[in-house]
């Protein structure tokens, strides 16, 4: 679903369109080929937005601004508009001029009966077909997931024994499925880093995807106190509560925490990988895959400060940088599925004995500290077994033929829904629970294969139909988004200062609280609030003027004594608010006797902001060009 919208052109654009100046293709296109000097853009700047017979508009993604279009009425024709298109260079070949001109269509049906683009090659206005996902890619997606429950159903199951104590075949059988399922965490993060050479960085995408894992972190937690799952009484503590509210940040999901930190970082090593030939590529390739993989595995000890266990940004990075010389330049070793196959299987399933193995030196040849638990290496994501099954697995579906058409629309729309099945089942207070509900240990031998696809299935459709409905209630909660930022940039400074007044609200609240109740509070009461208030009003105030001057009215005044006067102005205008507000109060409390609180956020804080805003606007941060232009006009 297209979230882009047009928003009018504002004087805080001045930086934006600046920049589209400088360049010659945008100028080509839309802006006239002459070059100017600063002070004669910022001129043709303040005259176009000034201009009221032209309708000029800036197409956006989220916060993030993909081009510009101006609207003139044709002298020739009446009712015909002639538009004027660019798009920032980084959106090139993306179809944004057409899905942009669509846009101005539906907007201005009412006032324009026809729009014609002018000086705009008509490739440009060709409407580029959405891309689809490979389906290949989209049914590895979905069989990863499957390979990441079933290694929770074997784990959380507690069916996976050691194999230093249980060699039954049995438990040989459980961990042979479970090293044929170690490839599904790495081959997930690959398919990212295949396409990234392609992709760019997505504000929306990137909140989409926080908000995503905030979602199912708070609302399953919520659903597990309401059912009595989770003692509420037993969690209700600081520690529990930042833990579902801070997801990301605390590695509730530690997969999510990776991934979400490497989608940060994905901007840059994608522009990296253009920048490299392949030699280059593939020297920083080893030299990643040395440090984070071959060590350890030839060398299966302990590395204080280095092991991670395949679960962190490095790992992630490298498979990161892996994928994407797949995509590039291929893989010499993996050339046909065949062989792909051959190399996922075979190096899984050696997992097992080299467990074996490990097991047998530190028991035998090795009995020092450094190789404690070694064993436990090799069923990292990021020993060297695993990563060659991972590369197998991920080239077996490079070779396929790629999928296309309604079965890739169909295979997608699951596969979108694989990233909620994780966060659903592998929630902190359900990733015990559920192996419970299944009774995953009651089953016998002959029928743990049956039990195992079946409630690997249930739990993958469960996540699927729980994701579907989250998926349309952020479709719902996106465009209410998209709304609010229309009418947020309709009024874009007035909005501005009440954000800002919120924050300068809160800057008060907390320093109060660290003056009033901490640095003074051995004071007697008068002098602790008296000191404690005058305090925070003066903190509260340089922040004020600070957010005011960049964030509100973007002042361009400079220099020592400019400012200096500015900020004299500014505390100068809230000293007098301050003195109003308190007539307002002695007025209505202390001589009407209304009541004090209704008085204080109903009249007084209202007739606080207007003035402060007003006082603002036209004395303080007030634009010096206007009066430029009144000087000129006289």
């Amino acid at each position: 679903m297209n979230h882009h919208y047009l928003r009018k052109t504002l004087p805080t654009d001045r930086g934006r369109y600046l920049n589209w100046l400088k360049d010659e293709e945008l100028r080509r296109s839309s802006f006239g080929l002459e070059k100017n000097d600063y002070e004669n853009d910022r001129a043709w700047f303040e005259a176009l937005i000034a201009d009221e017979g032209t309708d000029s508009l800036v197409y956006m993604d989220f916060f993030m601004a993909l081009g510009e279009a101006r609207i003139i009425p044709s002298e020739d024709e009446e009712g015909v508009g002639l538009v004027s298109l660019s798009v920032s260079k980084e959106f090139h070949g993306q179809g944004i001029e057409a899905e942009m001109l669509d846009a101005l269509k539906l907007k201005f049906k009412d006032k324009y009966k026809r729009l014609e683009p002018v000086d705009v090659p008509e490739y440009k206005l060709k409407a580029v077909p959405a891309k689809q996902r490979d389906g290949r890619f989209e049914i590895l997606r979905i069989l990863a997931m499957f390979m990441i429950i079933t290694m929770h159903y074997l784990g959380n199951g507690s069916l996976l024994n050691p194999l230093s104590e249980d060699r039954s075949p049995a438990n040989m059988a459980f961990w042979a499925v479970e090293a044929l399922c170690f490839a599904s965490v790495n081959v997930y993060v690959m398919i990212s880093g295949y396409y990234s050479v392609d992709t760019r960085f997505s504000l929306r995408k990137f909140v989409k995807l926080w908000c995503e894992i905030f979602f199912y972190s708070v609302l399953v937690g919520a659903v597990c106190f309401a059912t009595g799952i989770e003692s509420l009484e037993e969690h209700m503590n600081l520690y529990e509560i930042q833990y579902l509210v801070f997801p990301v940040s605390n590695g509730h999901y530690w997969f999510a925490t990776s991934y979400m930190m490497l989608m940060l970082i994905a901007p840059f090593l994608g522009r990296g990988f253009k920048m490299l030939n392949k030699l280059q590529h593939g020297f920083i390739l080893i030299c990643l895959l040395v440090f984070t993989c071959v060590s350890k595995s030839l060398f299966p000890m302990h590395m204080m400060g280095l092991e991670d266990h395949g679960c962190s940004l490095q790992w992630f990075i490298t498979l990161y940088v892996l994928a994407a010389y797949i995509r590039l330049y291929g893989l010499p070793i993996c050339k046909k599925k065949a062989g792909s196959a051959l190399l996922y299987v075979v190096s899984a399933l050696l997992v097992v004995p080299c467990i074996l193995l490990m097991y047998g030196l530190e028991a035998g040849l090795v009995s020092g500290a450094h190789f404690t638990d070694a064993s436990l290496l090799v069923d990292d994501y990021n020993h060297l077994l695993v990563l060659l099954s991972s590369v197998g697995l991920f080239m077996l579906f490079v070779h396929m033929k790629p999928i296309t058409g309604k079965a890739a629309a169909v295979i997608s729309r699951i596969a979108s829904c694989t990233f909620g099945v994780y966060l659903l089942h592998a929630h902190l207070y359900l990733e015990n629970e559920w192996p419970l509900w299944f009774d995953v240990t009651g089953p016998k031998q002959e029928m743990r294969p049956v039990h195992l696809i079946a409630t690997v299935f249930i739990i993958f459709a469960c996540g699927c139909v729980v994701d579907i409905i989250r998926q349309i209630i952020f479709n719902v909660f996106e465009s209410l988004c998209d709304w609010a930022l229309g009418i947020y940039y309709a009024k874009k400074e007035v909005w501005d200062y009440l954000i800002a007044g919120f924050a300068a609200t809160v800057v008060s609240w907390v320093t109060y609280a660290i003056f009033a109740m901490g640095i003074f509070s051995f004071m007697e009461e008068t002098w602790r609030v008296v000191l404690g208030n005058a305090a925070s009003w003066t903190i509260t105030v340089v922040f004020a003027y600070v957010i005011n001057r960049i964030f509100v009215f973007h002042s361009e005044k400079t220099g020592f004594k400019a400012v200096t006067k500015e900020f004299l102005e500014f505390v100068a205008a809230r000293l007098f608010s301050f003195g109003l507000e308190e007539a307002i109060m002695f007025l209505f409390v202390t001589v009407l006797k209304w009541n004090e609180l209704l008085v204080k956020m109903l009249i007084a804080s209202i007739i606080v902001i207007v003035v402060n805003y007003i006082l603002s606007k036209l004395w303080i941060f007030k634009d010096p060009s206007k009066d430029k232009k009144k000087e000129k006009a006289e």
